[in-house]
């Protein structure tokens, strides 16, 4: 069992060599096949009135900066791609909304995808969201690395939050090829206050361990209730405390009119991650 398939969304040139870099780690551990997507947003040309025009300069410097853009990450692709990998360059126009739409649909064929955080202070077209879309409908497990920061090791000292519930199984079962190759796995068993104010329950996580070990995981448990601060600090807390470089959990949330109604530990780790999170719905 491993990822034979490994998808690298490469949508800002700043942080694809990063993402190319842990895509390219893992790719090598399990002779992945590589694919570097890169969704060049088409521009749209329409009026609001006839009386308000928008010259048709404006907005063909602005296809010509998404197009420069693409090759400038297509160059980075190509540089830092070795050549004994086997890999593809995938370039797809899509445009204003279903930019993100498209690179959900090609995620759904890869055994796991590598993207990187929002940077709330520089965003672009198509970005916002994305990450977030990828985890809720792709059906895959989603590899999200920080906006910032350098992770050259990612995946020896994992820490795997676990509350017993659906998401949080699919999350640790969906990283398990790279559990099996941890130096140390720290299954935090983590059952706090529910949002009805009663305190969660699940099934130990002695059991998910015992069943982990079976596939030769190094797995130690922990046990928390938090009550004076939420699951989201408390699992970056552990992970800043024992070194973690990954942290898996599941990703809870529903959609309301296209846009996504989080649970507070995933919506604070989304936002808060500092080290690269597997996560999987």
């Amino acid at each position: 069992m491993g990822y034979r398939t490994v998808l690298l969304n490469l949508q800002d040139a700043d942080r694809a060599d990063e993402i190319i870099s842990a895509g390219v780690r893992i790719a090598k551990e399990f002779g992945a096949h590589v694919i570097g997507l890169h969704v060049v947003p088409k521009v749209q040309y329409f009026y609001a009135t006839a009386a308000i025009q928008v010259a048709t300069e404006v907005f063909e410097a602005e296809q010509k900066f998404y197009d420069a853009q693409a090759e400038k990450i297509r160059a980075i692709f190509d540089r830092e791609m070795p050549g004994d990998l086997v890999s593809e360059w995938r370039r797809v126009e899509a445009g204003g909304p279903a930019t993100s739409s498209t690179i959900v649909e090609h995620a759904m064929c890869a055994d796991l995808v590598v993207t990187g955080q929002v940077d709330p202070e520089r965003g672009f077209e198509g970005d916002a969201g994305t990450a977030e879309r990828l985890v809720m409908e792709s059906g895959r497990p989603v590899l999200i690395l920080p906006y910032a920061g350098k992770f050259k090791v990612i995946g020896q000292n994992v820490l795997a939050g676990w509350n017993g519930r659906r998401e949080s199984v699919r999350a640790v079962f969906d990283a398990l090829p790279l559990l099996k190759r941890a130096k140390s796995v720290r299954l935090m068993w983590a059952n706090p206050e529910s949002e009805n104010g009663g305190e969660g329950t699940g099934t130990p996580g002695s059991e998910l361990a015992a069943t982990l070990s079976r596939h030769g995981v190094k797995v130690e448990t922990t046990h928390t209730v938090t009550r004076q601060i939420g699951i989201g600090d408390e699992l970056l807390s552990r992970a800043a405390d024992q070194g973690a470089d990954l942290m898996v959990m599941g990703a809870y949330g529903h959609s309301r009119v296209r846009e996504y109604v989080f649970g507070g530990a995933t919506r604070h780790i989304l936002k808060h991650m500092t080290v690269p999170v597997l996560m999987s719905h």
